[in-house]
């Protein structure tokens, strides 16, 4: 919450084809592969390892904390 209303993070997903208003965000293990997904399960990103989505949910969670955008690109891999 900043100035009294609640901030909302736009993030654009990994194949640049969508951005999404997120509420919450989360890493399921598909595939041998580790999906970053909104609560609506739309698949924000892929990353080969558990430690690269936890990175990336570290890189969100910098972006919210500090306010620098309202729209957290995905990177890739």
């Amino acid at each position: 919450v900043k100035g009294g209303r609640i901030m909302k993070l736009w993030i654009r997903s990994q194949d640049r084809a969508r951005i999404l208003k997120c509420e919450k965000l989360y890493i399921q293990v598909l595939n041998g592969e580790f999906h970053i997904l909104n609560e609506n399960e739309f698949p924000l990103g892929i990353y080969e390892t558990r430690e690269r989505a936890l990175e990336v949910l570290d890189e969100i969670q910098e972006y919210i904390s500090n306010n620098y955008a309202e729209v957290f690109e995905m990177p890739e891999e």
